[in-house]
């Protein structure tokens, strides 16, 4: 049980095996999240003001095309939602399960 537990010192996690979890395997050509990413901001007006925002908050990301467009991709639905999840389940709950003698 504490080979699962991803918190735990010597939990497979800790080792290095579940390390595919945090790598981005999906992405965008930047040609094409250029296009797509121009047409999210017309038709999206609270992601344009939340990319607005960061723009004028963070220098670096303002100077940084590549970053820009990773941003947007991150927004778009291309994105990887299974990553950085925890490839491991846990029960949290205990269940009675009713069962006929056997016969």
């Amino acid at each position: 049980m504490h080979l699962l537990e991803p918190k735990g010192p010597d939990s497979f996690l800790a080792w290095g095996f579940f390390n595919a979890i945090f790598e981005e395997k999906e992405y965008a050509e930047s040609y094409v999240m250029e296009e797509i990413g121009s047409r999210m901001l017309q038709e999206r007006p609270l992601l344009r003001r939340e990319f607005e925002e960061k723009v004028q908050s963070d220098s670096t990301f303002a100077r940084d095309p590549a970053a820009r467009l990773h941003w947007l991709y991150l927004r778009s639905r291309w994105a990887d939602s299974q990553m950085n999840v925890y490839p491991v389940g846990r029960l949290v709950t205990t269940m009675v399960l009713k069962t006929e003698p056997f016969r």
